[in-house]
């Protein structure tokens, strides 16, 4: 199997800047994209889309969401209006996001 860095820009493939047209293109989107261009045997070829760029960019505005999630759910909050009591009633929402983010964090992208 042969693997060569591809793109499709305006929904047309270019490799090498050359444009094919019998490929299989596995892709969702139809916005520009680059990826790679696979050949098997008999010279079957599909073009499979880069989607790492958009998972990174996703996990890092769900870390920052979880930041505030947890800023939100550790604040303490007047509870009982004549008592003035603070207590945090959003801990378990801290917690979850602190877990959430942790996951984030841990993911490796190749």
């Amino acid at each position: 199997m042969r693997i060569i860095p591809a793109k499709v820009k305006n929904k047309k493939l270019i490799v090498n800047g050359i444009e094919p047209d019998d490929i299989t293109l596995l892709s969702m989107g139809g916005g520009d994209s680059s990826g790679y261009l696979l050949i098997g045997k008999d010279n079957v070829a599909a073009y499979i889309v880069n989607t790492q760029p958009d998972l990174s960019n996703v996990i890092d505005q769900l870390t920052y969401i979880c930041d505030q999630l947890v800023a939100i759910g550790d604040h303490a909050y007047i509870t009982a209006a004549q008592g003035q009591v603070l207590s945090t009633p959003l801990k378990a929402v801290s917690e979850q996001a602190k877990s959430i983010k942790n996951k984030l964090e841990k993911m490796e992208l190749i």
